[in-house]
């Protein structure tokens, strides 16, 4: 299995987030320390409300930091993105999208019903959003800006070609596409 194109997540984000969530817990604490002192019971409660969220936002840009996989890993055999790998033979079609700003890869899949079963109920939603709007797995790549989302586009259907055999025919100003499995 080669690697073609591999995007690491951007960093900067969770750490900033972490480290305005650290503070926040901190000063949670201190909201608590000093209720405590003046037996002001509204602090105590926001202290411990505050704790409680800053705690969890804490827990999930600390995992998103330490995280080591790959925000999109295109393969010959596959590709994984966000976590979710499709093998090629699933996918239809991959185009670039024709709304915003052109750095959202459309993946089309022959049966997306199966991936979306995979998803929680508020991610199923977004996908079925998504499907709408053109693909079912939309690859975002506008917080991304040293990838240039035309050179990932051509990478990933030269791979889907490639995986799955099809043969792009030219026929005047028709394109057909025809599927040759090996």
């Amino acid at each position: 299995m080669t690697v073609i194109e591999q995007i690491e997540r951007d960093k900067k984000r969770p750490i900033m987030m972490f480290s305005l969530s650290a503070v926040m817990v901190a000063m949670s604490i201190m909201s608590i320390v000093v209720g405590l002192q003046v037996q002001a019971t509204l602090n105590i409660v926001f202290g411990v409300i505050g704790i409680a969220f800053f705690a969890g936002m804490l827990i999930v840009f600390g995992k998103d930091f330490m995280t080591n996989t790959p925000y999109l890993r295109v393969t010959d055999e596959d590709f994984s993105y966000d976590k979710k790998t499709f093998s090629w033979h699933e996918v239809r079609e991959v185009k670039i999208a024709d709304f915003g700003k052109g750095k959202v890869i459309l993946v089309n899949l022959h049966n997306p019903q199966s991936y979306w079963d995979s998803l929680s109920k508020i991610h199923r939603k977004m996908a079925e959003m998504n499907a709408q709007n053109g693909g079912h797995v939309q690859i975002n790549l506008t917080k991304s800006t040293n990838v240039d989302p035309q050179q990932v586009l051509a990478q990933m259907q030269q791979a889907h070609r490639q995986a799955t055999g099809i043969k792009l025919q030219q026929e005047g100003t028709k394109r057909r596409i025809r599927a040759s499995f090996k």
